[in-house]
């Protein structure tokens, strides 16, 4: 019999995850000027943008899926700085970046709910920080983009 308060807390989760990602697409379409700095790292909306979504693709959407598909995968560090200097493109749309990333988090939620309870507990593992279960996986998508969007919503 399944625990009702951790399938509602699942449930919960997902439903964030969903309204967080859309919340963070609105916000960033929202800025006036998406090129204008944040803060005094001096990153914008559009970096801020890809950032998100590539994250999402390379590291937490990416760990959900192989967890998902495989027995206890091995996950390298994402190192998201590196990929920024390699991959960012400041003449890509901004329209291009969000879309990409609400149709990737969409995909992983619809990938998520036709999973039975069981799967939230398969454990993958990180080079550096050990076992690691898809729950942690999901927590850790939402965690990252409802602090970039606190930072959208700050700035604008």
């Amino acid at each position: 019999m399944e625990n009702t308060a951790v399938v509602e807390y699942r449930a919960g989760l997902l439903k964030q995850l969903s309204e967080s990602s859309t919340a963070f697409c609105g916000a960033c379409r929202a800025a006036a000027d998406p090129f204008k700095p944040l803060d005094q790292a001096g990153w914008n909306v559009h970096q801020l943008a890809a950032h998100v979504r590539d994250v999402e693709a390379q590291s937490y959407g990416l760990r959900v899926q192989r967890t998902l598909a495989e027995q206890y995968p091995l996950f390298p560090k994402f190192r998201a700085e590196v990929w920024a200097a390699g991959h960012y493109d400041p003449n890509e749309p901004l329209e291009k970046i969000l879309s990409e990333l609400e149709n990737n988090v969409s995909r992983m939620l619809a990938g998520l709910r036709a999973q039975p309870e069981s799967a939230w507990s398969r454990l993958g593992r990180h080079e550096i920080q050990g076992d690691r279960t898809l729950q942690i996986w999901v927590e850790r998508s939402l965690e990252h983009i409802r602090e970039h969007l606190a930072t959208v919503r700050k700035a604008g």
